[in-house]
């Protein structure tokens, strides 16, 4: 895998380690910004969606009656439940992650985040 070691080669190695290391994660911030933006993008969509149903939910309920009102009002509430789990598995996952950098910093070891 590494053939002859000498120093050169060895500093060459760890070179492009860390080179596509620093790719890795420009990579996974790139994609996370993404998923992020368009993640926000639909709960502003589902709260403007909230917003009309809930001028709209007496129309409604008196046309087409009180199960699709029910119907509605539940998966209005598992958006809801998914949307906070969501939040809350980002926060903790923010939280480790602030850690290990943390922790990384103080015993000297950039990692160039």
């Amino acid at each position: 895998m590494f053939g002859k070691l000498t120093t050169q080669n060895l500093h060459s190695h760890f070179k492009n380690m860390k080179r596509n290391g620093v790719r890795a994660v420009h990579t996974l911030g790139k994609h996370y910004i993404q998923l992020k933006d368009a993640l926000n993008t639909l709960d502003r969509h589902m709260n403007t969606a909230k917003k009309v149903y809930n001028d709209l939910q007496p129309n409604i309920q008196s046309v087409a009656g009180e199960d699709v009102v029910n119907h509605i009002n539940k998966g209005i509430s598992s958006y809801d439940k998914i949307r906070n789990k969501v939040v809350d598995t980002h926060g903790q996952a923010e939280q480790h992650a602030n850690a290990i950098v943390g922790s990384m910093r103080r015993n000297g070891v950039n990692i160039g985040i």
